[in-house]
Parts: C-alpha cells; sequence; structure tokens
C-alpha cells in the first residue's frame, strides 16, 4: 500500500467525523510519512509501521469523542483466590503522601527558579535561532537583489576606455555576491523546512502534554 492509497483508506474510515477534522489527521498522517521518508525509511516501511488501518481508524476516532473505547473484560476471582488487596478504581488519581506534598512545598523556591531559568534559556535559544534564520535570508536575498542590480548598473552610464577596467571589476564583483546570494537561497529554504518540522514536533508535544494534564 502506498502513501495515496493509505490516505484515501483512512479517509473512508473516518466518515464519522466533521471534514475539517479529517483533513486534519489527513494532513498529520501526511505530514508524519513525508517525516519518517526524509529520515531514512521507506513508504512501505513507514505504512507498515502505522499498524492495522482498521485499528488505527478506531483509536483516532476515539481520541476524538467519536466512538467509545472497548470495555476492559471483568474477571471474577474464584472463591478461594484469598485476595488481600482490592485493586484501586479505574481513572483513580493515587494522592500524593504528605511528606511529599511537604517537600514539594519547600522545594517550590529552588524548582520553580529552575523551572524558570530551563525555561528562559530555552526561549533565548529559540529566538537566537529565528534571528539567525532571518539574517541568513536578508543576506542571501540582499546579495542576490543588490548583485544583480549592481551588475546592471554598472554598465547604463556611458563607458569610456578610462573607465572600462573599473567597470569590468564592478560588474565581476557585483556578479560574484548575486552568486553568492544565489546559492545561499536553497540553504535557506532547506533550514527553514528544518526549523519549521521542529517547531510543530515542539509544539505538537506541549499540545499533547497539556491535553495530557487536563
Amino acid at each position: 500500500m502506498n502513501r495515496l492509497e493509505f490516505i484515501n483508506a483512512l479517509g473512508g474510515r473516518l466518515e464519522q467525523l466533521p471534514k475539517e477534522e479529517v483533513q486534519k489527521v489527513l494532513d498529520y498522517y501526511v505530514e508524519s510519512i513525508n517525516d519518517r521518508m526524509e529520515d531514512g525509511m521507506s513508504e512501505e516501511e513507514v505504512i507498515e509501521s502505522f499498524g492495522d488501518l482498521d485499528r488505527l481508524a478506531a483509536e483516532i476516532l476515539v481520541e476524538q469523542g467519536y466512538l467509545a473505547p472497548p470495555a476492559a473484560p471483568v474477571i471474577v476471582p474464584e472463591p478461594d483466590a484469598g485476595l488481600t488487596e482490592v485493586p484501586a478504581a479505574a481513572g483513580q488519581k493515587k494522592r500524593l503522601p504528605v511528606w511529599a506534598i511537604v517537600l514539594l512545598i519547600l522545594g517550590s523556591p529552588i524548582w520553580l527558579s529552575l523551572g524558570v531559568a530551563v525555561a528562559a534559556v530555552g526561549l533565548s535559544i529559540y529566538i537566537v535561532v529565528l534571528a539567525l534564520l532571518v539574517a541568513l535570508w536578508c543576506i542571501a536575498v540582499s546579495f542576490t537583489a543588490a548583485g544583480a542590480a549592481g551588475a546592471v548598473l554598472s554598465f547604463l552610464a556611458p563607458v569610456t576606455p578610462d573607465t572600462l577596467a573599473f567597470r569590468l571589476l564592478a560588474c565581476g564583483v557585483c556578479l560574484v555576491l548575486a552568486g553568492i546570494g544565489v546559492l545561499l537561497l536553497p540553504a535557506c529554504r532547506g533550514i527553514s523546512g528544518g526549523f519549521g518540522r521542529l517547531h510543530r514536533r515542539l509544539w505538537d508535544k506541549i499540545r499533547g502534554r497539556k491535553e495530557a494534564m487536563a
């Protein structure tokens, strides 16, 4: 099964969802397939890694709230099993002991400060990388535009024998700058694409943690 067949089959199994939600799910899996193929996996390997298509569609419908999760089988112990402990009810949260709560309160100035420091460092690195990426784009575009414009303008004025050598030198320098700019443009696109994928993965992880805590 190739990616087109996989996307069409998955979309057909998600007819219960609104069209907008189906499109979001399909866009996510298209992007996931492209990312894994960029990491070296073949198209068939990526499709096989998603597992059974019916099970995958059922999991998506459960996550979206359009399908009830399967009920866990009830195991009735035999009369002579001699159970000594009653298992906790499903979904019941365990309470922290008092000493752990006290330690969290007493240590809050330390771990709060460390958390803020780590978040500030991470945000600073993100801003620096973004600023360098913008600067690289500005350099590439300015070199390309300025070099091309300079090469053209260097011969717009009347050329005399005295200024011919200077005009040729100026034109050559401008063409070199334009060539550097043209070579930088694909690099800028590649770095921007990698930065965008990293941003989306970080955002997906943050959103997943928020949904898990809700």
